[in-house]
């Protein structure tokens, strides 16, 4: 993974979300499928975010254009 960022939103009641770039779809894949995620999964934490929050919704997106200064 190159970059991974959380975005909290302004109001309380706006969602949170998280932001990760990777070198390549390969590699994301392949995360994905690893004994760390199987691992996360089944655990107490992600039982407990699964409990606090109302939605969970994974969107997948192509990189378009970006710039850095």
């Amino acid at each position: 993974m190159l970059l991974a960022q959380v975005l909290e939103p302004k109001s309380k009641t706006g969602p949170i979300c998280t932001l990760s770039t990777w070198d390549s779809e390969v590699e994301f894949k392949a995360f994905m499928h690893s004994d760390a995620v199987k691992e996360l999964y089944t655990s107490d934490t992600m039982r407990n975010v699964k409990a606090w929050t109302s939605n969970i919704e994974t969107q997948m997106f192509s990189m378009v254009k970006e710039w850095h200064q």
